[in-house]
């Protein structure tokens, strides 16, 4: 693992540039370190992530594998485990195809689930709290 390279591909926006500055090294992105290490350790940890998405943020929150709607949004805020009514998912992949969460939910690919819902790696998560939304 170079963590110089590694930190060097990251500040990296445009992908066919990083193609080329990864190929000087003989590498492809499938080979980069960080990624690897980064899903290693999350399996290890026992750990998936979701994100939220809004107008002006996008973040990733760990939870223990096999954690539940309603454990998950008590990541967010503890709170909102005593207060969460339904979590609304999307597959980050539907949303990068279509641009958007809105245009998910007129495809009809928003899925509507209770708090036994076991959250996955990689879902997108809003949560429906009584008195608030995240």
């Amino acid at each position: 693992v170079s963590a110089p390279l590694e930190a060097e591909v990251a500040q990296l926006e445009d992908a066919d540039f990083r193609k080329e500055y990864l190929e000087s090294f003989g590498l492809t992105d499938d080979q980069r370190a960080l990624p690897r290490v980064l899903m290693e350790s999350q399996d290890l940890l026992g750990l998936v992530s979701y994100l939220t998405v809004g107008e002006e943020e996008a973040r990733a929150w760990f939870v223990p594998t096999g954690s539940r709607a309603a454990e998950a949004a008590g990541a967010i805020h503890s709170d909102f485990v005593k207060n969460f009514e339904q979590a609304e998912i999307w597959s980050i992949d539907d949303i990068l195809r279509l641009g958007g969460k809105g245009a998910c939910r007129k495809a009809g690919l928003v899925k509507q689930k209770g708090k036994d819902y076991e959250v996955q790696d990689g879902d997108v998560v809003e949560f429906r709290i009584r008195g608030a939304r995240s």
